[in-house]
């Protein structure tokens, strides 16, 4: 061997015990092996064989050692954050679909700029690309370059010529719509609700330019390279109780047409204070960090780490397995108070894992109400009966926290199961609609919020904070 080849695997098997090093104190216990692949241009996560693979096929010169990180960084994300439950060669869409909104899921998860990355892979897979074929026009690739515009890459997309200019500026804001969700989601399997929503309304497009070979752009190029770690179910933390996933039918005896739409710029808005308050400065003094990322402090006697420096961290101050918005369906909550109760289980939507249904006498059991199938609620009209609590039954028992969106106009018997479900200190109370003195008789913990022109996000951030922040099992 060469000398030039000699440095060049040394510099090589240094870059891979340091990638490896650093995904380790990612992953913490996870049991992984790092390799790096010249010859090859994807990148993955091998969960059955517990392999993170580095692909720097097209990456060379002083790109390599920043690019080489963030590819790492974006296989640990899926080491983490990638649901291993699903069957990914049996999805009812294209793999492509659900790999390009994962990718939009996981990589903000990771708090990196992914800019460079990026930028280099449009260069080098795009604007270098030769040939007939434009690859700016396949469907599976405008919304890689969409998603990648959301980390400041200038991408440009063409029409497909199967598309007249009104149906392409359709496409392009549905794939918009559904990135923005997907980043948004808590799981591969809503995700995968989201890429499945995507490939109903165009899937005579998706079908046409759908073959063996992946997208141009995408890091994953199999379905068995991005199966990753993740939560086991959307459930996860739900303790056994019935499934409830977001392939619920929702009876249209109960559902009708819209009768008000969402304000989602107001909803993100309070989405977003909600989640900034419930978050603090942990009182730890001494984290240690290289170039930003968290290292074990028993490591700063090691001199290959150093330097280290102390910074705070930012920690959640409250952890919700999962969240029940149980909404009144009575006919005192006609309008107003329903639609009131409707945004704040949105918001919540945004920041918790959360199951929503509405109760009323006119069902024996609670209306399970899918983040998938959220929209429905502006077609459910509470048009009388009562608020049935009861057909919960058990179920609060089973989350971490409870959260009842009414006006607390409740008949005794509501009345006493509300009341006795606070015994387990897992249940809240939250008031949404019009005024009622009557709240604080029927939950012992409330708060009031006379309509949405409040500052919702701020006023559950604060109930939360007062009632659930010492209690760790939250």
């Amino acid at each position: 061997m060469t000398a030039p080849a000699v440095a060049a695997r040394i510099t090589l098997d240094s870059l891979r015990k340091r990638l490896e090093l650093l995904a380790g104190f990612h992953t913490g216990e996870e049991k992984f092996a790092l390799r790096i692949n010249q010859k090859s241009g994807e990148s993955s996560w091998d969960f059955k064989r517990l392999v993170i693979q580095i692909g720097l096929k097209r990456i060379e010169g002083r790109d390599v050692d920043v690019l080489a990180e963030l590819l790492m960084e974006h296989e640990v994300g899926h080491v983490i954050h990638t649901s291993r439950n699903i069957d990914l060669k049996a999805l009812p869409y294209p793999f492509d679909l659900l790999n390009i909104l994962e990718d939009a899921r996981i990589e903000p998860k990771r708090e990196r700029d992914f800019h460079p990355l990026h930028a280099h892979s449009y260069r080098k897979i795009y604007l270098e690309k030769e040939g007939e074929e434009n690859p700016f026009a396949n469907p599976f690739n405008i919304g890689i370059l969409l998603r990648w515009q959301r980390w400041g890459v200038a991408t440009k997309t063409e029409k497909p010529p199967e598309l007249d200019d009104d149906q392409y500026a359709e496409f392009i804001e549905d794939w918009n719509r559904f990135l923005d969700l997907s980043i948004e989601a808590r799981s591969t399997e809503h995700t995968g609700g989201h890429a499945q929503d995507l490939y109903e309304k165009w899937k005579f497009l998706f079908d046409r330019y759908d073959s063996d070979t992946p997208a141009l752009g995408l890091i994953e190029g199999s379905a068995d390279a991005m199966a990753g770690k993740g939560p086991k179910s959307p459930d996860e933390g739900a303790g056994g109780r019935d499934d409830h996933g977001d392939d619920g039918e929702l009876s249209p005896d109960f559902f009708g047409d819209p009768w008000f739409e969402w304000d989602m710029p107001f909803i993100q808005e309070q989405a977003r204070i909600l989640r900034q308050l419930l978050a603090v400065r942990s009182r730890t003094e001494n984290v240690y960090t290289l170039t930003g990322r968290r290292f074990d402090a028993r490591r700063i006697e090691n001199p290959p780490l150093a330097p280290f420096k102390g910074v705070a961290e930012t920690l959640s101050i409250i952890v919700l397995k999962r969240l029940l918005c149980a909404l009144d369906g009575s006919g005192s909550m006609q309008y107003g108070p329903f639609l009131a109760g409707c945004f704040l289980a949105h918001i919540l939507s945004f920041v918790f894992p959360v199951d929503i249904c509405v109760t009323t006498n006119k069902s024996k059991t609670p209306i399970r109400v899918p983040l998938k199938h959220i929209d429905a609620l502006r077609g459910f009209m509470a048009w009388g009966g009562s608020e049935n609590y009861r057909s919960l039954g058990s179920d609060p028992t089973r989350y971490s926290f409870t959260l009842f969106l009414t006006d607390a106009c409740v008949e005794e018997e509501d009345k006493r199961y509300a009341r006795g479900l606070n015994k387990i200190a897992k249940v809240g109370a939250g008031y949404v609609g019009n005024p009622n003195h009557r709240l604080e008789d029927v939950f012992m913990r409330n708060f009031y919020a006379e309509d949405l022109s409040q500052n919702v996000g701020r006023m559950v951030a604060l109930f939360l904070r007062r009632h659930f922040t010492r209690h760790p099992a939250f």
